[in-house]
């Protein structure tokens, strides 16, 4: 019988999000199946200093608390036992730091993952994407120990019959600099009759503010964070999810957007152009041109509900449940 522990380190930096959703999945699914595993509690932090130092000093989870009979330990984020007692799985998510993230918190992160990758037995990756990004910043990794497993879609997420829709469009996550969020608001400029809704990324900043009532005064709403049925129900709402993001490691919203039957508006870069298939509006740049002429096009019915049947199309190939399997086949390489 497979055995599997789990740390709960992730826990320690978000609240809510991809990974957590991933790994919240699969043990849900282990636990219908009735698979044991366990979860080896890490210790409390409060902020992002202390969050370096439990890095630190937390980079491996003592052997110690590793039971002896276990077929395999996953971390939730980039952790491996102090001592080689089990084999090691590793999920990588994305390369950001690599890419987009500078100073200390890129010199943290990109040790502490090089760490992890180069300790594993098996690394899954959740997209082709993030594989060949993996191939490119580690090259000595054997192609035999990678794994692509994608990412799924909560069942939440649904079209909703007779729902009543807002001249808005969504932006959900955060709006880092990469996130492509000014060249968005830019967008609307020239769209008088249509909104700007964000959902989670934290609250706007006050440069955020200043530059929102220069662009689009009076036309922006921040959600906060919600809850995935409220989340569902802005998808159905909105005209469609504008995504302009120049690097993601999968991109979840997409198919969120795509299960509610919202269109989506994405750059064709990274992982976005599997995830979104043919079914996304996939503009070059993120420019801000790109993104209004694109709305412009959604704001046509035809169009509009054209991408809207690709989209359901395309998120029928993903799922919790062929994650939760495809995954469970690498752990029982090791059983």
């Amino acid at each position: 019988m497979i055995m599997i522990v789990y740390d709960d380190v992730i826990s320690l930096i978000q609240r809510t999000g991809g990974i957590t959703v991933l790994f919240n999945e699969i043990q849900s699914r282990l636990s219908r199946d009735n698979i044991e595993y366990t979860v080896s509690e890490s210790p409390d932090v409060c902020n992002t200093m202390q969050l370096m130092k439990i890095f630190e000093r937390y980079r491996s989870i003592p052997a110690s608390r590793i039971p002896a009979d276990i077929s395999v330990f996953h971390s939730t984020y980039y952790r491996v036992p102090s001592n080689k007692v089990v084999p090691v799985v590793t999920t990588v998510h994305d390369f950001t730091y690599e890419r987009v993230v500078g100073g200390v918190r890129k010199m943290v992160h990109s040790w502490q993952k090089g760490h992890a990758i180069n300790s594993s037995d098996h690394i899954i990756c959740v997209s082709e994407s993030t594989r060949e990004d993996l191939y490119h910043y580690y090259p000595n990794v054997i192609d035999s120990h990678v794994t692509v497993v994608p990412n799924g879609v909560s069942s939440v997420y649904h079209p909703i019959a007779g729902v009543m829709k807002k001249q808005q469009v969504l932006f959900v996550g955060s709006r880092a600099s990469y996130k492509n969020f000014n060249n968005t608001v830019e967008s609307l400029i020239a769209h008088k009759d249509i909104s700007l809704a964000c959902v989670g990324g934290g609250g706007f900043s006050n440069a955020e503010i200043l530059y929102l009532e220069q662009c689009i005064p009076g036309r922006y709403t921040h959600l906060g964070y919600i809850s995935e049925y409220q989340l569902n129900i802005e998808y159905n709402q909105s005209i469609c999810l504008v995504y302009p993001s120049l690097y993601e490691g999968f991109g979840i919203p997409v198919l969120e957007a795509f299960a509610s039957g919202c269109p989506v508006i994405a750059v064709d870069t990274s992982s976005i152009p599997e995830v979104a298939g043919g079914a996304a509006v996939l503009i070059k740049s993120g420019a801000s041109s790109e993104i209004s002429d694109a709305i412009s096009a959604l704001s046509c019915d035809k169009v509009r509900s054209d991408f809207r049947d690709k989209g359901f199309s395309q998120v029928s190939k993903f799922s919790w449940e062929r994650t939760y399997q495809e995954t469970l086949r690498v752990y029982e390489k090791f059983q």
